[in-house]
């Protein structure tokens, strides 16, 4: 071969290497050759790499100053300088480099020949590494590698905070040493089974700590395998999940069981009813369920707090348990309602006898934090099967059975009877289209004149709802009021009716009548609502209308019931410009003390004190004293359900300032108003 074929071949050769070659002058640093792979590392052609300066492959000039001053110092002891570099790519990308510098002379002259191999991808590689080894070291859940034997070869951290062994004490070794015995050796052989096939296990198992402790772990085991498809190792990944069973029977502990009680809740006690009907059906034998409802526990709620019912109702609770079967279940079922399942009682007056001892176990007093408790209860009981062969209607009739014997009073106990059902399934008719009343614009008012008996002329109307029905016609509030308390639409219906009474009262100031009043009744729930002062306001501002000429009934019950607070309610309204009457006076215990602090502008008399005026020296003591009151706060005070000239006389005879009632007139549509007032 010639020496030119052979330079030929050389550079080739050369230019095959992934290594880049620069020779470079030792003085001036001018690049005097290089292969190929050197250009292409820094993203240029060879001819334009050689007219670069070897400082131009440097971040800056005075790295490239450093890197020669070390190197000429390191060659001083050895042949060769060797280190790792940063550089610059002509696009300004930076890339590390792994740098071999060696002097070179070429006729005398003094050259560096400098070998430069890139070492992004190695690092890329090492940095993917390190990850990985801080990933595996830091993770939350334990890994542990086996080799194809079976022996542990690595785990993490992990693995030693959840099993309690050191790597000293685990490399080497078959894991079934962490085996807590509860799987049986078919699971590990299915396990394994599994493993081959599918090359992937994964499951709940039970292992068992250093110390001793069995706790539950989430493991997960894949094979993993060469090019050959032959196993190397197997990957094991678990957690510790003590903490999420835990978690789990709590949560199961909630969904059967009620917190406060600790016993069975609906759920559970729809599945042991039935299964108690499973049984008394093999049986032939009759089931019973006892309904309770406690009496009074709201008052104790609201006078002493809920911590103290709520010791109420888990005394009650140990109560019931204790005075039952093993076999019974007792249930709480809503806030003060119990349920008890009797099985297996062959005669009807063993479950009364039952719930008469169940009572009298609820009656025994209570000594509470130093307050003496004392409750009553009710109880209602239904049979299965007579009275249904399904859970929800055995409870259903015996909330009946229960339901009517509150009616005849405290401590009472009723057997279900078909008739009992009829109540309720009116109640919850009535519930369902009061709904659709509130929707469907059924309500309307109508409106009671009230006359100031001294000057004979109107002084105002009391708003009275009424419920135009679809079907039913018109119905009267004592039927669809108490339902719409229970229901929870009171608030939002009363809140419609200061809307339409004020809107009502705009109308008539439009066709003149001016000095007209509109009285408007306040329930218990509106007057406490929030939003009562914003709605009266709203309302006044939206139908422009004088706040003077509405009048706002409270009745004493409500007054009385946290004085302060009404008290506090009261000024609110009064700051709009309101009048306030209280309602219904005489029926309850007012606190004259409280009642010269209110700001209340009038009292109105109870009709059934009016009503029994002349037949009664009791009630006409009453009336008069009223009166006196009234008039020594320099209150207005009218009396209410007028109905004979002999009560109107006595009324005038007394001082009685207005009256209201069926010898003026009944209560008037809108419209009819205006006609009774133009014929008078």
């Amino acid at each position: 071969m010639t020496a030119s074929l052979m330079h030929l071949a050389l550079d080739d050769i050369l230019d095959m290497l992934n290594t880049g070659i620069v020779l470079y002058d030792a003085q001036t640093g001018a690049i005097r050759d290089c292969n190929k792979t050197a250009a292409l590392l820094f993203g240029l052609t060879v001819d334009h790499f050689k007219t670069l300066n070897f400082a131009a492959l440097h971040l800056e000039p005075s790295a490239a100053e450093a890197f020669n001053s070390l190197g000429e110092l390191e060659l001083q002891s050895r042949d060769q300088f060797f280190t790792e570099w940063p550089l610059r790519r002509a696009d300004g990308s930076v890339f590390p480099a792994e740098l071999r510098l060696r002097p070179h002379h070429i006729e005398g002259e003094a050259l560096y020949l400098l070998t430069i191999d890139d070492l992004t991808r190695q690092q890329e590689y090492e940095d993917s590494l390190a990850l990985a080894q801080q990933v595996f070291d830091n993770a939350a859940e334990a890994v542990m590698i086996t080799d194809a034997e079976n022996r542990i070869v690595r785990i993490n951290s992990a693995f030693t905070r959840i099993t309690g062994w050191t790597a000293e004490e685990s490399l080497g070794r078959n894991p079934s040493f962490l085996s807590s015995g509860k799987q049986s050796p078919e699971f590990y052989r299915e396990m394994w089974q599994t493993l081959s096939e599918a090359g992937v296990w994964q499951g709940e198992v039970v292992n068992r700590r250093r110390s001793g402790q069995y706790y539950p772990e989430w493991l997960s085991i894949s094979t993993v395998r060469n090019r050959q498809g032959k196993v190397t190792h197997y990957l094991a990944i678990f957690s510790d999940i003590s903490e999420r069973k835990r978690a789990e029977g709590l949560i199961h502990r909630y969904s059967w069981f009620d917190s406060l009680t600790d016993l069975p809740n609906k759920a559970l006690l729809i599945d042991r009813i039935n299964q108690a009907i499973i049984a008394a059906q093999n049986e032939g034998k009759p089931l019973y369920l006892l309904a309770f409802n406690l009496n009074r526990l709201k008052h104790i709620n609201d006078s002493l707090g809920h911590n103290i019912g709520d010791e109420v109702l888990k005394i009650v609770a140990q109560r019931l348990v204790k005075a039952t079967r093993e076999g019974d279940t007792v249930s709480r079922v809503t806030g003060d309602d119990f349920v008890v399942v009797v099985p297996r009682l062959s005669q009807p007056h063993r479950a009364i006898n039952l719930a008469e001892r169940l009572v009298e176990s609820i009656n025994a007093p209570m000594d509470i934090q130093g307050n003496a408790i004392h409750i009553t209860a009710n109880a209602g009981l239904s049979v299965f099967p007579a009275d249904g062969t399904e859970p929800d209607t055995l409870l259903m009739n015996a909330d009946a059975a229960l339901n009517h014997s509150r009616t005849q009073g405290q401590n009472k106990i009723a057997f279900f009877e078909p008739h009992m059902n009829a109540a309720i399934l009116e109640k919850i008719n009535l519930q369902g289209e009061l709904t659709a009343a509130l929707a469907n614009r059924q309500f309307l008012l109508h409106f009671q004149p009230q006359l100031d008996l001294q000057t004979q002329r109107l002084t105002g109307v009391e708003a009275l709802i009424r419920w135009q029905h679809p079907e039913r016609g018109l119905v009267s509030p004592a039927v669809f009021i108490p339902a719409a308390e229970e229901l929870g639409l009171i608030v939002q219906i009363g809140d419609w009716v200061i809307d339409e009474a004020c809107r009502s009262l705009a109308r008539w100031r439009q066709r003149g009548l001016t000095e007209l009043c509109v009285a408007i009744n306040l329930s218990a729930h509106q007057f406490a609502h929030t939003n009562l002062v914003q709605t009266v306001r709203d309302a006044i501002v939206r139908h422009g209308v004088p706040p003077e000429r509405i009048e706002l009934e409270i009745t004493e019950g409500v007054a009385m019931h946290d004085a302060d607070e009404v008290l506090t309610r009261l000024h609110e309204l009064k700051a709009i410009g309101v009048q306030i009457s209280i309602d219904d006076f005489g029926t309850g215990y007012s606190s004259l003390a409280y009642l010269m602090r209110f700001p209340v502008d009038k009292l109105k008399i109870d009709q059934s004190f009016v009503r029994d005026m002349g037949n009664s020296s009791e009630a006409d003591s009453i009336v008069r004293a009223i009166v006196a009151l009234a008039h020594g706060l320099s209150l207005a005070v009218i009396a209410e359900g007028v109905e004979t000239d002999a009560q109107l006389d006595r009324l005038k005879h007394i001082g009685c300032n207005e009256i209201q009632g069926y010898l003026l007139s009944r209560p008037l549509s809108f419209d009819d108003v205006s006609q009774w007032i133009k014929g008078r």
